[in-house]
This record gives C-alpha cells, sequence and structure tokens, in this order.
C-alpha cells in the first residue's frame, strides 16, 4: 500500500507540475505573440509557421517556469493532502508524515533534471533555430527585391520601394545615401535584385536600370528659401545614368546571420564550461553556465517554500501564502543573478562556489522543513470552519 501510494503522488506531482509549466509558458507566448503575428503577416507566411516559432521560444522561459511551476505543484499537493486528512494518516501510522518529503524530494530531482536539460540544451538550439527562422522569413520577404511601400533604413542608407502597379513613370526604387563628408547621393531605378550571402554572411542590393543625381554640400536645400527649396534641389543635382551598370550596396545591417557561437545564449552548457570546444570560454561565458545550474538547483527550493507555505496557510492567509512564495523564489534568482554579475573575475571555481552556496541553502532549508513537517499545522486541516 505504501509503494501505490507513493506511485499515486508522484503521478499526480508529475501532472500538477506539468499544468503549472504550461500556465506559465502559456503566459510568455501570449506577450510574444502580437509580435510573431506582425512578423507572420509581413512575410505572407503559413498559420502552421506560427505555431512553430511560437514552439521555439516556448523553451526560453522554462528554466524560470520550471521552479515556479514545481513550487506551485507541491504547494496544491500539500494542501489537498492535508485537508484531506491524508497527513494526519501518515502521522498516526508507522509511515509518518515526513515521508511525504521524500517524495517531494524525487519530484525536485525529476525539474531540476528537466530544466538544467532545457536551459543547458534544448534551449540554445532552439534559439538559434528561431533565429534561424527569423531570418529566413525575413529573406523570403525580400528574396525578389525589397517590398513594396516600405522604408527600410541599413547604414547610411535610406530605400523605399514602390508598388509594381503604379505606371505613372516614376521609378519604382528610390535609395538616398548619405556619407558624412561626401555629397548626399539619390539612386532611382526600376530594378533590384537581393544577391547573398557571402562568406560573412552578408547580403548586397543590385540596382540595374538606375539614375545617380548627386547633391553639392555646398547648394543643398537648406541654403535656399521655402519657395523654392524644392525647384532649386533639383536644379543643383548631377545625374548620371547608367542603364547597364549595376550599383551595390552593402547590407551587412539590413540583412546578416551571424554564426551561432557570437551568442552566448546559443551556447550548450558543456561549451560554457569549456568541456567542447576547449580554450573559448570567457567571464560571460561562465556566468552564463552559472546562471543556468542555479536555476536548476532553484527546483530542490521549492518543496521547502512549499512546506513553509502550506504551515502558514490559514483560512485568513491562504489567498497570498501561494504568491509570496513564488515571490520569493524570483527573488532568489534575482539576488543571485546579481551576485554572479558583481564577482569581477569569474572561474570555474566561481561557477563551482555559487552552485555550493545555493546547496548549502537548500540543506538548510530541508532541515528546517523536516522540523516543520511534524508540527500540527502542517498536518492538521486548517481551513474547515
Amino acid at each position: 500500500m505504501r509503494r501505490s501510494y507513493s506511485i499515486h503522488v508522484i503521478a499526480k506531482l508529475i501532472t500538477a507540475l506539468l499544468v503549472g509549466a504550461f500556465i506559465v509558458v502559456g503566459i510568455y507566448l501570449t506577450e510574444e505573440l502580437v509580435g510573431l503575428l506582425r512578423l507572420i503577416g509581413e512575410a505572407q507566411a503559413a498559420v502552421s509557421t506560427l505555431w512553430y516559432m511560437l514552439a521555439l521560444i516556448a523553451p526560453n522561459i522554462l528554466d524560470v517556469a520550471m521552479p515556479l511551476a514545481t513550487l506551485i505543484a507541491m504547494y496544491r499537493i500539500l494542501l489537498e493532502a492535508r485537508e484531506q486528512r491524508e497527513l494526519v494518516v501518515l502521522a498516526a501510522s508507522s509511515v509518518g508524515a515526513q515521508h511525504f518529503l521524500r517524495l517531494l524530494a524525487i519530484g525536485a530531482c525529476i525539474s531540476a533534471s528537466l530544466t538544467l536539460a532545457v536551459s543547458g540544451f534544448l534551449e540554445p538550439s532552439t534559439r538559434h533555430e528561431y533565429r534561424s527562422k527569423v531570418f529566413e522569413l525575413f529573406h523570403a520577404s525580400v528574396s525578389g527585391g525589397l517590398p513594396a511601400e516600405k522604408i527600410f533604413h541599413f547604414g547610411t542608407n535610406t530605400v523605399i520601394n514602390r508598388a509594381k502597379d503604379r505606371a505613372d513613370g516614376i521609378h519604382r526604387l528610390f535609395l538616398v545615401e548619405q556619407v558624412p563628408g561626401n555629397p548626399d547621393r539619390v539612386i532611382t531605378a526600376e530594378r533590384s535584385l537581393l544577391a547573398g550571402p557571402d562568406p560573412a554572411g552578408d547580403y548586397s542590393l543590385h540596382i540595374r536600370d538606375f539614375l545617380l543625381h548627386t547633391i553639392p554640400e555646398d547648394q543643398g536645400p537648406e541654403d535656399q528659401g521655402p519657395d523654392d527649396q524644392r525647384e532649386g534641389m533639383f536644379d543643383t543635382m548631377r545625374t548620371w545614368e547608367a542603364n547597364r551598370l549595376v550599383y551595390q550596396v552593402a547590407l551587412s545591417r539590413f540583412l546578416n546571420f551571424p554564426p551561432r557561437r557570437r551568442f552566448i545564449e546559443e551556447w550548450s552548457t558543456p561549451e560554457l564550461l569549456n568541456f567542447d570546444p576547449p580554450g573559448r570560454q570567457t567571464d560571460a561565458h561562465l556566468r552564463e553556465a552559472a546562471v543556468r545550474i542555479v536555476r536548476g538547483l532553484l527546483c530542490f527550493l521549492a518543496p521547502v517554500l512549499a512546506v513553509f507555505a502550506l504551515a502558514l496557510t490559514w483560512q485568513r492567509t491562504q489567498i497570498v501564502t501561494l504568491p509570496v512564495a513564488c515571490g520569493q523564489i524570483l527573488f532568489i534568482d534575482f539576488i543571485v543573478q546579481h551576485v554572479i554579475s558583481k564577482v569581477p573575475a569569474f572561474s570555474i571555481l566561481s561557477v563551482v562556489l555559487s552552485a555550493v552556496a545555493v546547496c548549502f541553502l537548500i540543506m538548510l532549508g530541508w532541515v528546517a522543513a523536516w522540523v516543520i513537517s511534524g508540527h500540527a499545522s502542517f498536518i492538521k486541516p486548517q481551513l474547515e470552519d
């Protein structure tokens, strides 16, 4: 019977953990949905692409969501067991109410393992895939030229592309090039093509059948009156027509897909810790690894806070105990990240010491939880009228 009861509690705990994580992730995805809808709409992509990109960004919040979901799941199970007098039965039997803590420890191990796996391996790969998908959508929208009726800024250039159905004799592409120390240039063209990427990951805009207009610095429109400003500007332009040449503009700021190793958040935890490949980590890499490890360890602190919250849950306090416990998880996470960011020179030893400090805090909490689990406020129902 003891074994079947333990399996029953673990199953309920895992179910509640998944539901809690789903709720936290759902709130995060709702906040990100507006930006994704705008991106999907501009690229005119399928609805399936939206679901795929939502799935890619979901792991970004899981390292924070898992400790919170673990705390919520354990608190709810403990509260249900107490109010249904299951803890009273356990305390009166040879099993003891402390048996529940052992089951919570198993749940914490499962949650911590999932958190470390997600933040250390799944999240870095999905971040890279998401960045690749965004680039793919953007590239698809401009691969045949720039989208119509939109303004793009890249480097010192501004580009406006007119709609294809306009037949007013005016060139479709309008490009303004402003280089400090040189005269401003305006380029109008009929055809444009996006070429690349080159080995550096950059794209180029090739413009054909264009007119290039140069505005001398000493005769710009700002030197003329309001009435003749527009006319004078075009009078002082020097125009060069070239129907067969190609004008190439570097678009490194407009379209660029840097390699994965430029972004620390896309490194796996073994790579951050210099396990693979060797000799490339910096302080920033080790700090990122320390934050991931500490967030995984916070899952072991969730049962402790759940026990404290349960012992303080009465009729008048049941509304605030769980939110306060969740706030403590977030506060501890904030303090640990702040301390890690303030360490002058971070090393592998600093990562180990950060993990040891959090483990020591967790051990003290478990000792206190073990003591509290034998108290009447933890075992006897407190919400009955």
